[in-house]
């Protein structure tokens, strides 16, 4: 350690004996006005000694030739500095990360600058039939020379030049295989064309420019959000009475040495055997008479409130269902002497259909087409009975409403009216005995049932491209 601080102490004491000497120089001020400071340090810097060599008039006067820059040449003289030429550093472009995975880069010489320019190969998809009508629009209103390839056609041997596209429309491109895949082997496979492809060749700077040409037309689709509000209210109103024997007992019994012994039936309600039931007996004459009397009324009131949302496509249709399968039978080969008939059971839809359509005009009335159709159970048309039950078809009751409406943000349509009533009586009686007035309601049981359904739509939709433009309703 002694050695080598010994060895650098020489350099160490140099340094600070400059150190020293520049600053007395620069202290110095023997004429009062900077002009011995000023020589001094130039002198120091020609002849490393102090006091000799010319000064200039001021080391800090940057427009005389003998100022700043020359303090550091050789000589009295000030040297000229050259200006320094900024170096042109390449940037190098990832292609990939600005217009996507699918493309191709090459590098070809351009015919009309002779220079190595970069070209980007990238297909487009689109809807089928949208390739050829995208390009109809590059040709009219394209700012870039266009050059349309026959699918087909040979191989080009030269690149586009500065400005120019080259374009080929690959109709029905994409195409899918359908079939009936709960089959193993898949049956039936039917290839499908689902979309186009518009492919582009261009040079890299000027494909910025057609995609956003292409954007413009097919990727900003402006998409509605359908909100719809499903309010269902049914009401059954309900009343049966009907009459049914007292235990083992019959409901009338006969005196002895008569015709009839007893009369029993049943005829009961909809009544529990804890619901509004009458026990009635009696005796006259040798006639007796039990029986219990049931009567039962209830209303029931049940209301269905759902709220759907869906989002489409302008011009695309939107649907929102709930529906309940009813069995339907379909009776055939009736024979009127055999009483022998066909019945094919199979099922109908019933309940609500919603179909929406929308379109923007102009940039925020939407206007919409809405179908609206609503169907109910509503009785039986033909009943058979045969020895194992009974098969009936239902009556099945269609409403349908169809409307355009021209709509604000904010604003929403609403379809009403659309009710149903429904009323089933039912009586059941012994023959004779159960027409008898006054006397007769011990002979027959009644039922009246109502049935009232009420369904009403709020439908209201908003616009949604880019930041919502109803976020704030």
């Amino acid at each position: 350690m002694s050695s080598t601080s010994a060895r650098f102490r020489p350099l160490q004491a140099g340094l600070i004996a400059s150190v020293l000497v520049l600053s007395s120089c620069l202290t110095a001020d023997k004429n009062g006005g900077g002009q011995d400071q000023a020589q001094d340090f130039w002198s120091f810097f020609q002849t490393g000694e102090l006091g000799k060599g010319e000064a200039p008039a001021s080391p800090y006067d940057l427009d005389s030739a003998q100022g700043v820059p020359g303090l550091l040449g050789a000589g009295g003289t000030p040297e000229v500095f050259p200006a320094i030429e900024p170096e042109y550093i390449p940037i190098s472009v990832n292609w990939y990360s600005e217009f996507g995975d699918q493309i191709m880069v090459h590098e070809a010489t351009d015919a009309d600058t002779g220079l190595l320019e970069t070209y980007i190969t990238k297909p487009f998809r689109m809807p089928m039939g949208r390739a050829q009508k995208v390009l109809d629009l590059m040709k009219y209103y394209g700012e870039f020379a266009l050059t349309v390839i026959e699918p087909g056609a040979a191989a080009s041997t030269s690149v586009p030049g500065v400005g120019a596209v080259e374009a080929i429309v690959l109709a029905g491109w994409d195409i899918e295989n359908y079939g009936d895949l709960r089959k193993w082997p898949p049956a039936a496979i039917q290839p499908t064309p689902v979309g186009d492809r518009l492919l582009i060749t261009c040079q890299a700077d000027l494909m910025y420019d057609v995609e956003d040409f292409i954007n413009l037309f097919m990727a900003d689709v402006p998409q509605i959000e359908i909100e719809a509000k499903i309010i269902e209210v049914n009401e059954t109103d309900e009343l049966y009475v009907g009459i049914s024997p007292n235990g083992a007992n019959p409901i009338f019994g006969f005196p002895d040495k008569t015709f009839v012994d007893s009369l029993d039936y049943t005829l009961p309600s909809a009544a529990t055997a804890s619901e509004a039931l009458l026990t009635v007996s009696g005796i006259h004459n040798g006639l007796t008479f039990n029986a219990v009397l049931e009567a039962v009324a209830s209303l029931e009131n049940v209301s269905v409130d759902s709220r759907p949302k869906i989002a489409v496509r302008e011009g695309g249709v939107a649907s929102i269902e709930a529906l309940e399968d009813v069995p339907y039978y379909g009776f055939s080969g009736l024979s009127g002497t055999s009483s022998n008939f066909n019945a094919t059971l199979s099922f109908k839809e019933v309940g609500i259909k919603l179909y929406v359509s929308p379109r923007i005009v102009g940039s925020k009335t939407i206007a919409l087409f809405v179908e609206v159709e609503s169907s109910t159970e509503s009785g039986s048309l033909v009943t058979f009975v045969t020895s194992s039950g009974t098969l009936s078809t239902p009556r099945i009751t269609k409403q349908v409403a169809k409307t355009t409406v021209y709509l604000e943000p904010g604003q929403a349509v609403i379809i009403g009216g659309l009710t149903t009533e429904k009323t089933v009586e039912t009586e059941r009686k012994v023959p004779l005995l159960g027409d008898i007035p006054l006397v007769g309601a011990l002979f027959r049981s009644n039922g009246t049932r109502k049935v009232r359904s009420h369904t009403l739509f709020y439908i209201s939709p908003r616009i949604l491209q880019g930041i919502d433009r109803s976020y704030d309703l």
